[in-house]
């Protein structure tokens, strides 16, 4: 059995872990007794080759993932090695199009995000009959799971529910997360685990607003001080 978070931002796209390097994910793998995560940063995989390296010196699986922006919102992807659209380029249809050329496991992310979330049309038969899951907790979107039930969840009934932290900075990390009932060896049978809602288990707090909001502060600062060290090395060179 995994436990697994599977929504984790890192400073490759608007988060701050790495920024210590890999210290920052085996202290907090460590901290929570996590035995598996996903680096999603945002339309980006540039932060993947840190979290191999930290799970190779963890021993636990390496499991490759991404969070695209699709014009209508977030969907995230498993098994997914690179990725070269824009953000906002495709529209969900087509990023789902993509996602399954490439096998991927599928993932909608925090689907009743005011900003981010692809809202009703989760509830679209073709978007739902080709996805794998939909974050049912969202560590940064704390009414998601209360606004789901508020649309009528029962045409979602098929799908694994997922909970993804979706920590920017250490706060959040592995709060939300999932019980993945899979052996903690081969990817191809860990993404074949989750795909299948019975092997899949939300783990999370509902309404968790202040953990929610403690999360953002120490992701900021620290991106702030990235974007000054960036700037001084540019200057020198």
């Amino acid at each position: 059995m995994l436990k697994f978070d599977p929504h984790v931002h890192t400073r490759f796209s608007d988060g701050s872990i790495f920024y210590n390097g890999i210290a920052d994910l085996k202290y907090l793998a460590k901290r929570d007794k996590i035995t598996a995560f996903a680096v999603t940063d945002h339309n980006t995989t540039r932060g993947m080759k840190y979290a191999r390296r930290a799970c190779e010196v963890l021993g636990i699986p390496f499991i490759p993932g991404i969070e695209i922006s699709a014009r209508e919102g977030h969907l995230v992807a498993y098994g997914v090695t690179e990725w070269t659209k824009g953000a906002y380029q495709l529209t969900v249809d087509e990023v789902i199009d993509e996602l399954v050329s490439l096998n991927a496991v599928i993932v909608v992310a925090h689907p009743m995000s005011k900003r981010m979330g692809i809202k009703k049309l989760l509830f679209e038969h073709h978007v739902y009959k080709r996805i794998d899951g939909f974050e049912y907790f969202n560590g940064a979107t704390p009414t998601n799971a209360v606004n789901l039930h508020k649309h009528g969840i029962a045409p979602l009934s098929g799908l694994c529910r997922y909970a993804g932290s979706d920590c920017h900075s250490h706060v959040l990390f592995a709060r939300f997360h999932v019980l993945v009932d899979a052996p903690a060896t081969k990817l191809d049978d860990i993404l074949e685990a989750m795909r299948d809602k019975h092997k899949v288990t939300a783990v999370g707090p509902i309404m968790d607003i202040p953990t929610w909001i403690a999360d953002f502060p120490p992701a900021f600062t620290k991106r702030r001080v990235i974007k000054q060290l960036e700037h001084r090395g540019k200057e020198k060179e």
